[in-house]
């Protein structure tokens, strides 16, 4: 357990580059097990490497299935970056947090807009039909997330044009 510790601890301080992350993602079995011990640490820079990487790894199902807990993580940015890699994974499961995450006020008002700025993409990118209202929310909101709606709503006129 101690080396696994030790292990997750050096990938959180390489949150930067991601170097060891990207290695890592190539070697399944390893990517699995300390996938599966960062949950267990307070490492956040490990854990959202880990959420953002899960996507793209070869590792089965169970692994990949920690997204889930990625996105009930305490964190703000270990959750936003699960949901980001939702649609990904769970494409059927991505529009329930996306609104879950819209709609808890967990965080303070700046940390929330980020939150609302990835519920956002996460809806752009399965294309969900609650788009449209949910831009017309973020018109509502703060600068970044305005600019993220626009953003969107820019990306969707180009490819139905």
């Amino acid at each position: 357990m101690h080396l696994l510790d030790e292990m997750v601890y050096i990938i959180a301080r390489d949150n930067e580059c991601e170097c060891l992350m990207e290695e890592l993602s190539e070697h399944p079995k390893w990517f699995g097990v300390l996938c599966r011990h960062s949950l267990h640490m307070e490492e956040a820079d490990a854990k959202w490497q880990f959420a953002s990487y899960l996507p793209g790894c070869e590792c089965g199902h169970e692994i990949k299935e920690l997204i889930l807990a990625f996105a009930e993580d305490p964190d703000e940015y270990v959750c936003r970056r699960a949901l980001l890699a939702m649609p990904y994974i769970y494409p059927d499961k991505a529009v329930h947090y996306a609104e879950r995450f819209w709609n808890r006020t967990l965080y303070a008002p700046g940390q929330q807009e980020y939150q609302r700025m990835a519920a956002l993409t996460v809806l752009h990118r399965v294309q969900s039909p609650l788009l449209a209202s949910y831009l017309g929310k973020a018109k509502e909101g703060g600068t970044f997330l305005r600019q993220c709606a626009e953003k969107i709503e820019d990306a969707s006129s180009r490819v139905w044009n």
